[in-house]
């Protein structure tokens, strides 16, 4: 992915150079895989990668603690390649890594977000609601508007949430995030 850490080229030499640091411990290698939610052969490319890494060091007679690549598709769909450890992270949540990708039995969702309507008006048919006008009223609608945004962790896009809950019942959410603005049904 790029974000962070060393090209595996450079890997065995940069382990090296800090386990030569007495007041420094390392305990651990890892890498995350990057498409495990829909492309098994680049992750199995990757496994191969990590691999040739870690050959050397231990040809080399390093131990090393902790080594782990699945995040949490990797952890759902390839127990080949766990390694030692996994780092689960969305499907902590209880939430699917993937579409395509069914939570082992047991797996529930943790939290629920909760707010309150910070505003309820009423708009004329053809009105834009959010930013880009990304939304027009339909007819005269009342909208509620939401203190929660993109800010708030609620993605702007692609849109991948569809409805809130006012009082059980769903309401649409519309326009572009901001503070997001709900129909109000």
């Amino acid at each position: 992915m790029g974000r962070l850490g060393i090209l595996a080229e450079h890997a065995v030499r940069q382990y090296r150079y800090l386990n030569a640091f007495r007041n420094l411990e390392l305990e651990g290698v890892y890498t995350h895989f990057s498409s495990a939610d829909d492309d098994p052969d680049y992750t199995r490319s990757q496994v191969e990668l990590f691999q040739s890494v870690m050959r050397p060091l231990r040809a080399a007679g390093i131990q090393v603690k902790y080594i782990h690549a699945a995040n949490s598709p990797g952890t759902i769909g390839n127990p080949e390649h766990y390694f030692n450890m996994v780092r689960p992270g969305i499907m902590l949540y209880g939430l699917r890594p993937a579409p395509a990708i069914e939570l082992p039995e047991g797996i529930k969702p943790v939290m629920a977000w909760k707010t309150s309507i910070l505003q309820l008006r009423t708009f004329p048919p053809g009105y834009p609601i959010g930013y880009n006008n990304t939304y027009y009223t339909r007819g005269e609608e009342r909208i509620a508007i939401l203190p929660v945004g993109y800010a708030d962790g609620l993605r702007r896009a692609p849109k991948t949430w569809e409805y809130v809950l006012i009082h059980g019942k769903r309401a649409p959410l519309v326009g572009r995030v901001t503070w997001k603005n709900v129909r109000s049904m």
